[in-house]
């Protein structure tokens, strides 16, 4: 078991937040998947970024685009 934890914020294109989902690592081997399946269940968001932390290290788009950042 680990102390690393995912938030998931998903945004409205106007970048209001629409809603957080925070799961654990140990739990999400693939943050990026569970990020996509999160776009898909929720038409509201237009994207949603995933953070460690303090530090927002992917956001994927609803058009196709994502931004990993160096964590």
């Amino acid at each position: 078991m680990t102390d690393l934890f995912y938030t998931y914020v998903a945004r409205s294109r106007s970048d209001a937040a629409t809603f957080l989902d925070i799961g654990e690592a140990d739990a999400c081997p693939d943050p990026t998947a569970h990020a996509l399946e999160l776009l898909e269940d929720h038409p509201s968001c237009d994207h949603v970024e995933i953070w460690v932390g303090e530090a927002c290290v992917a956001v994927l788009s609803r058009q196709g685009q994502t931004h990993v950042t160096e964590a």
